[in-house]
């Protein structure tokens, strides 16, 4: 877990250094899972989201199928009845019929849609009021009749007013009074359309007349209603079906019988059709089976939306992680896995994802606003033209499947660079990165190439020898014509620790014994010692500069002191003009060390001010020292790089930190126990290393982390 959040930190650090490429990939990722999430919105609330009531799946209607196919789904309030008394199949047998009326109050008059619920209409869906109370059997007995107001509704009308409850309204003509107010939500039992009041079933009897101008309840048949059923639990709906017809033929013929009016056509009808039950999980709707196959299609068709998105954010990345081929393949060298290198590309692209997926959920709530007040209203059977009340929302399901999306684009998006990435061949790689950097890296790569292919040591040798000067030097930047002390130095390191390029190294090492400080000229030394007094060093201890004619510094100077030991060491040059050349420029590094310890770039102290020491000077003026490892101030200087390590946010000093160390693990008991840490720490910091991170800190790592175990090319023998 450690090792994903570390490569998720990496991704987001590379992100940061690239925004106009995060911007543009963010925007293209919201754009595909925005409409992705909308899309997906409109199916749930339609097609998928069950009804807000207590145990939804339990709900059936009663449904009416005529021999010609035609579906009827209204009866006589009376058969609900009925039905309620005589079936065991059912815990609750709810009615609902509807009448659009005209409302009266103290402020306007309108026309509304009105449901007549049965008395357990409320209680037998588990729905409660969310303000006052639902209605309740006592009601039908009522003098005065209650009513429910919708949450639209009570919005609408009456602006949220909770103190509408109690408030007398006219439906009709005839008065009832405001008991409660539904959950916001709660459409009933359907789902695009809600009504605006629910009183009693009872009520029917005044809504039924044609004219409301009577204070007479009607003596015609009732409105008829739709019945709902709730199972019981255990029962099945083929068994509740063949329970169900018989019992609603028998009490349909029973109101046929009492009926003055009914004929035996009548009788023949209701024998001849079916009666079955439908379940309504997901509520009654009239757009579903209009409009299901379309959304279906947009849903696919907003999914090849967000491939082509993640098609083109992959060729981005593909094309952006193009030039990191080189870091893969020294990667790779360092000895991470395949599958390594894969979940590093992968928890890279990830927090893209999940910044694609935000700005998609931000972008989603802007337009869903939008999406529902472009709905238009819908005309019922009765030819009536309702709002739309589907209630498209971003709930948990919609989040959860943002998530999903967000996470599938990282795989969509992602898998292909990291493919890309786990195949990377070593040496492939290495030799299409760059072999010359600002700090001409190819001496310290050749380093960490002695032990891979031959043919790439070839190739990289004949690069060497194709740059080095007519005097045995090489430049100081590629391209550029004057001699680098430095580069020298590494130049002849490299030939020496691999073993050829035996025709460059006299002239390189005859280079070296004769470039110095500008120090070692009278006219120097003596304005040293006046003009410049306060400098703090001695003039006569110099050591090499980075270019010829300057000042000597000490990293050149170690760089050099380290070759001319190894070019010793190999027995390829043991003249006493070496072995004095190296003891003046130890000497020179001895003269310069800061108070506290360690080196800085040139001197400890400048016009009188004394001058911090750096982790890799340090490191490599005491790879230079070790030979003199038990004088004091070598001493001091390897304490102060111990204790800086720890904090070292640089992969290239910290890499020259561990080379000291493992140079000089024989020698001090705290370099021995914080090898390792250090070690672990370097990995750390080379996995985070990112484009703009050149060759020399990947070598100068690799061989590093290879002397914890094997040989330190930069070691000096004692």
């Amino acid at each position: 877990m450690s090792g994903l959040l570390h490569d998720l930190r990496f991704g987001v650090r590379l992100l940061a250094r690239s925004p106009v490429f995060t911007v543009t990939s963010v925007l293209l990722l919201a754009i595909g899972i925005s409409a992705n999430t909308l899309i997906f919105s409109a199916v749930d609330a339609l097609l998928l989201r069950q009804l807000p009531v207590h145990r939804p799946g339990e709900l059936v209607r009663v449904v009416q199928t005529q021999p010609s196919g035609f579906v009827i789904w209204d009866f006589p309030n009376e058969l609900c009845e009925a039905l309620a008394g005589r079936t065991s199949a059912f815990s609750q047998v709810l009615c609902q019929a509807q009448a659009d009326v005209a409302l009266r109050d103290r402020e306007s008059t309108e026309r509304v849609r009105v449901h007549l619920v049965s008395s357990n209409f409320f209680s037998g869906l588990g729905v409660g009021a969310q303000l006052g109370r639902v209605l309740v059997p006592e009601d039908e007995r009522a003098e005065l009749m209650p009513a429910v107001l919708s949450h639209n509704f009570w919005k609408r009308r009456f602006q949220g007013d909770p103190a509408v409850i109690g408030r007398n309204i006219t439906l009709r003509g005839y008065l009832f009074v405001v008991v409660g107010v539904s959950p916001e939500g709660f459409n009933g039992l359907t789902v695009e359309t809600s009504p605006d009041i629910r009183v009693p079933a009872t009520a029917d009897r005044w809504f039924a007349k044609e004219s409301g101008d009577s204070t007479t309840p009607s003596e015609e048949p009732p409105i008829y209603a739709q019945i709902f059923g709730r199972l019981r639990p255990g029962v099945t709906l083929e068994r509740a079906e063949g329970e169900t017809e018989p019992l609603v033929k028998s009490a349909y013929a029973d109101l046929l019988r009492q009926s003055p009016d009914s004929s035996s056509i009548d009788a023949k009808w209701v024998f001849d059709t079916r009666f079955r039950l439908e379940a309504i999980t997901n509520g009654v709707s009239a757009l579903r089976e209009q409009f299901q196959r379309g959304l279906r299609a947009l849903m696919a068709g907003v999914g090849l939306l967000l491939i082509m998105v993640c098609a083109n954010v992959a060729g981005l990345l593909l094309a952006r992680s193009a030039v990191r081929t080189p870091e893969m393949g020294i990667r790779l060298a360092l000895g991470a896995s395949r599958w390594r290198v894969a979940r590093q590309l992968l928890a890279e692209s990830l927090p893209l994802a999940l910044l694609g997926g935000l700005a998609g959920i931000l972008l989603t709530y802007s337009c869903l606003p939008l999406l529902v007040g472009a709905l238009p209203p819908i005309r019922d059977r009765m030819a009536v033209l309702q709002p739309l009340a589907v209630h498209i929302d971003v709930d948990l399901r919609v989040l959860a499947f943002a998530v999903a999306v967000t996470l599938l684009s990282t795989v969509l998006f992602g898998l292909s660079p990291a493919l890309a990435g786990a195949r990377t061949q070593v040496v492939l790689a290495l030799r299409s990165g760059r072999t010359m950097t600002r700090r001409l890296s190819v001496h310290k790569v050749m380093l960490a190439l002695r032990q891979q292919s031959s043919i790439e040591l070839g190739r990289a040798l004949r690069t060497l020898q194709g740059l080095q000067n007519e005097d045995g030097s090489w430049p100081a930047f590629a391209g550029d014509e004057p001699e680098g002390c430095w580069t020298t130095a590494l130049a002849a390191l490299s030939l020496l620790r691999i073993g050829r390029g035996t025709r460059c190294l006299p002239s390189a090492i005859q280079w070296l014994l004769s470039a110095r400080g500008r120090e070692a000229h009278w006219l120097w030394r003596w304005k040293f010692r006046t003009v410049d007094n306060k400098v703090k060093f001695d003039p006569e201890k110099f050591g090499w500069s980075w270019t010829p004619g300057t000042t000597s510094w000490v990293i050149p100077t170690s760089f050099a002191i380290i070759a001319l030991e190894q070019a010793r060491s190999v027995g390829f040059n043991n003249s006493e003009e070496l072995a004095q050349r190296v003891d003046l420029g130890r000497s020179m590094l001895l003269d310069r060390t800061c108070p506290g310890g360690g080196w800085n770039s040139g001197n400890g102290v400048a016009f009188g001010v004394p001058l911090g020491p750096h982790i890799d000077a340090t490191a490599l003026a005491l790879l230079a020292l070790r030979p003199h490892w038990n004088e004091e101030v070598v001493k001091r200087s390897l304490r102060w790089l111990l204790n800086r390590l720890p904090r070292c946010p640089s992969p290239y000093s910290l890499a020259w930190g561990v080379l000291a160390m493992a140079a000089y693990r024989d020698l001090s008991l705290r370099a021995t126990e914080g090898l390792r840490s250090r070690a672990e720490q370097l990995m750390r910091l080379v996995q985070e290393v990112t484009m703009v991170a050149d060759n020399c800190t990947l070598a100068v790592s690799a061989l590093a982390l290879e002397a914890i175990e094997g040989e330190n090319v930069f070691e000096v023998r004692l």
